[in-house]
């Protein structure tokens, strides 16, 4: 989803700057690391938790490709190389499949919804619309 609303008209992206609102995303983060759909995924909650803790903390720099090789996939810097390895594209579409089974399901019903758009690490955090329709 780009922009304000998805194609779909369920959710729109809001600002992370107030401590509620953080709180209010922090908490999902937790429901959505402690589901069944995460439970036996360590690599991908290891890989929510830090996209996610690196955008409220405001450490864009951390969201790299490179970034997260080493730092959540444990790849060693002398020979990582995001052109030959593609661990963290690959994860990242596995989140992001995790992340809609959550949503299909547990998390149908959130307050606010964790997104990872494709062709970026940064999570994007979405309110559902009042008397939108539940995502599909």
């Amino acid at each position: 989803m780009t922009g304000g609303a998805n194609p779909g008209g369920t959710r729109t992206q809001s600002s992370i700057d107030a401590a509620p609102r953080r709180a209010l995303i922090a908490g999902e983060l937790e429901r959505i690391l402690s589901s069944r759909v995460f439970g036996r995924s360590p690599r991908h909650r290891a890989f929510l938790r830090h996209i996610v803790d690196a955008t409220l903390n405001g450490e864009y720099a951390r969201l790299k490709e490179s970034t997260i090789a080493l730092e959540v996939f444990q790849r060693d810097a002398a020979h990582f190389d995001s052109v030959t390895h593609s661990i963290v594209r690959v994860e990242a579409g596995r989140l992001r499949q995790k992340l809609e089974r959550f949503y299909a399901d547990e998390g149908a019903r959130s307050p606010v919804a964790i997104e990872l758009t494709i062709g970026n690490y940064r999570p994007r955090f979405v309110d559902p619309i009042p008397g939108g329709v539940k995502p599909v």
